[in-house]
């Protein structure tokens, strides 16, 4: 009988050494075992060795062609190494074949469409990743950003609000606000979001710079 509940207790308590050792103790008993070679993709994946666990996915794949999660695992590697179309596919493929309800598969691809600059179809993506997850801020922050891209400032700053509202130590979401606020010529408002920033990450060199446009932009107004 195929039991593989200590793996995932292993790597769920990040005791990868020992999951890594009862795969391959697994894996002579069930050597056609996709679950297996998934697992072995995730603790590779973990360790930043992406090369292997692309090579582990695959050989999942190949022998299940219905593994939604090698197909999330493999996508997660192509993100990580830049290969965003390719991720991408991955991710769709995955969605496909099961993972229609997971936010972080829908967070995925529109993550991808995002590095792609492709921002319009990031936006069903990521707003479906929050349906799917309330809490799930990134994915509504990203959705936030794809709005600001696309010039529907109205709309992501009333994201970015929300973010705020939810997470009071997101410097991004108060930059960004920032930014919406010097454009739309609101400088005082901009300066106290970039200031908001700074004090949560005093490195912030963005929220630095608007900053200074802010300050530049009152005592133009000033004059």
């Amino acid at each position: 009988m195929r039991n593989f509940d200590s793996i995932v207790r292993y790597i769920q308590t990040n005791q990868l050494d020992a999951a890594f050792d009862e795969i391959k103790k697994q894996l002579n008993e069930f050597p056609d075992e996709p679950l297996l070679y998934t697992y072995l993709g995730n603790i590779l994946f973990q360790v930043q060795d992406f090369e292997q666990a692309e090579t582990a996915y695959k050989k999942a794949i190949r022998i299940d062609e219905t593994s939604a999660t090698a197909y999330f695992g493999i996508g997660n590697v192509f993100a990580k190494i830049e290969q965003y179309e390719r991720a991408r596919k991955a991710f769709l493929k995955a969605l496909e074949l099961g993972l229609d309800h997971d936010s972080n598969a829908h967070f995925m691809i529109g993550l991808m469409y995002y590095k792609a600059n492709d921002y319009l179809h990031a936006l069903p993506y990521l707003q479906r990743a929050y349906e799917l997850d309330a809490n799930d801020i990134e994915a509504y922050f990203q959705y936030g950003l794809s709005l600001a891209k696309l010039q529907f400032l109205e709309e992501a700053e009333k994201v970015f609000q929300t973010v705020i509202e939810k997470d009071s130590s997101h410097s991004d979401a108060y930059y960004n606000a920032g930014l919406i606020s010097l454009e739309r010529e609101r400088a005082q408002e901009a300066l106290s979001l970039f200031e908001q920033a700074i004090s949560i990450q005093e490195d912030h060199r963005l929220a630095l710079k608007g900053k200074k446009l802010a300050q530049q932009q009152i005592a133009k107004n000033d004059e």
